[in-house]
């Protein structure tokens, strides 16, 4: 992303649902409550299942329907 100020706007485009198109990595998802998340592509595999889960889930957490999606690498 850039420097520090770039890295807020773009979590601050992300909780405020202002951005389209997101690539982060996992670490991005720490303490970031964003609720119109619509899809989660992860690609490659993950670690252990729990962090599935837990990336995976971050969509749809408005109750609106939502896809997570694994593409092997």
């Amino acid at each position: 992303v850039g420097g520090a100020e770039a890295k807020r706007a773009a979590v601050r485009q992300l909780r405020e649902g202002t951005g389209q198109v997101f690539t982060a990595t996992n670490a991005l998802g720490l303490g970031v409550d964003a609720p119109r998340i619509r899809a989660v592509v992860q690609v490659g595999l993950v670690r252990q299942l729990r962090d599935y889960a837990q990336e995976s889930g971050r969509a749809g957490r408005d109750g609106q329907a939502s896809e997570a999606i694994m593409v092997r690498a």
